[in-house]
């Protein structure tokens, strides 16, 4: 209400209003798309950034810098779980990335229009705005900037997510260059052939985070309301459903991906193509961890589930330091798959220890995505024996899910005939 009022009082104020809460990276894509000044300075609205700091930051870009980024060097947070995991984490992003910075995560930054509108932001990229402007050769600077103690609201970021950022930094690019043995080059040769094998897997983790985002203002809904059987009941349902979307999903990239590999990668990535299999499996069963990890955010046990994540994060480092060695890209692969396999294993333990009921359909259903190591014609064989045998016993999927997807069925049918017989139907009265 009171960006409605400052809006219709001043011309210079324009409001951006979205549809829903797409996150953080959306929101300010929008923003920038709709700014006509010179200079775009983007900030968060939490009262934690200092307003005051933007001239200053703006007198940097008439000098002629053209991205000016904030520096928290006294920031105002509790330490355990946002000042030392941002520390570590721009550490390790500086070192993979070349670019020296000492907080990416300062959202006040001053650039000048011509880049900001030229960023491609999507998913969680406006942590890396300076690193993008900086390969599209913008020059820029780092500069203090004053922080405040947060006076109003939760912060809606956790150490969960920076553990998720580095399980993957580390495992990349830190772990096969500095612990494979292999001379510079060769490593490097390395880290692309393993993200060959993620392009396709990718877009499942993007997908499966879609899902869980748009799951949870239900089962919030339902959890506030009282009704905490039944947000119970919706998530294990969701999460077998999404357990078996990924499966089956990934098995049919697996059976397609010799002809990706050959044509569109022109045969250039044979070992990303041999890993492929261990990398589809382990995005499968990451994505699975973020369907069930929103019993943990609606009980308001968010830590548990950055403790599975921590423990994941220690398993994939002890294991890459073991395998790596000696195994190269497949002990990448395998240390990572053990590390979500365990991460995954911790939410559904310690979810079950704050109150969540999974049932043992759900158990298996999630225990899926191992048969993808077979390959994709044998994991799609497993996935629908489970299936047909799993529904005609009855201990895959409940009598009340059995209903409640059968009526999904019949609606989806019967919209789909009465939208095929629409046109006949006009034609016939014209």
């Amino acid at each position: 209400e009171q960006l409605r009022k400052a809006a219709k009082g001043d011309a210079r104020v324009r409001l951006v209003l979205l549809r829903r809460n797409y996150g953080q990276t959306a929101a300010m894509h929008a923003g920038i798309q709709h700014a006509r000044g010179r200079y775009i300075v983007t900030m968060d609205g939490d009262l934690q950034n200092d307003p005051r700091d933007i001239p200053m930051m703006v007198e940097k870009l008439i000098d002629g810098y053209d991205l000016v980024h904030g520096w928290r060097k006294n920031r105002r947070d509790r330490w355990l779980s946002r000042k030392l995991p941002s520390r570590v984490a721009n550490w390790l992003i500086s070192r993979v990335t070349g670019f020296p910075i000492h907080d990416l995560g300062c959202t006040l930054k001053a650039i000048r229009r011509e880049f900001a509108v030229e960023l491609e932001l999507y998913g969680e990229m406006h942590r890396f705005i300076p690193i993008l402007a900086h390969q599209m050769g913008a020059r820029s600077t780092e500069v203090v900037t004053n922080h405040r103690p947060r006076k109003f609201g939760e912060t809606k970021y956790g150490i969960d997510r920076t553990l998720r950022v580095l399980l993957d930094l580390m495992t990349v690019q830190f772990m096969l260059k500095y612990f494979s043995g292999l001379p510079a080059v060769a490593a490097d040769s390395l880290v692309g052939q393993y993200y060959s094998s993620r392009v396709i897997p990718m877009l499942l983790i993007s997908v499966a985070t879609m899902l869980a985002g748009s799951l949870l203002p239900h089962l919030t809904r339902d959890w506030e309301s009282g009704h905490r059987d039944a947000a119970r009941r919706r998530l294990n349902t969701f999460t077998k459903l999404a357990a078996f979307a990924f499966t089956i999903g990934a098995a049919g990239c697996l059976i397609a991906s010799p002809l990706l590999f050959t044509w569109a990668l022109r045969g250039k990535y044979d070992a990303g193509l041999a890993v492929l299999p261990g990398t589809l499996a382990y995005c499968a069963c990451y994505g699975i961890g973020c369907v069930a990890m929103n019993y943990l955010l609606c009980a308001e046990k968010a830590k548990l589930g950055s403790l599975a994540l921590a423990c994941g994060l220690a398993a994939n480092l002890g294991l890459n330091v073991l395998l790596v060695p000696r195994y190269g890209l497949v002990g990448v692969v395998v240390a990572t798959m053990i590390a979500n396999v365990t991460a995954l294993a911790l939410i559904f333990w310690l979810s079950s220890l704050a109150g969540m009921r999974w049932n043992p359909g759900t158990l298996l259903a999630a225990a899926l995505p191992l048969g993808l190591w077979l390959g994709g014609l044998p994991a799609l064989a497993i996935t629908a024996i489970v299936l047909a045998l799993g529904w005609r016993e009855r201990w895959l999927v409940t009598d009340d899910e059995q209903a409640s997807l059968a009526a999904l069925v019949s609606s989806l049918s019967a919209g789909w005939r009465n939208g095929s017989n629409q046109p006949r139907q006009a034609t016939t009265q014209a």
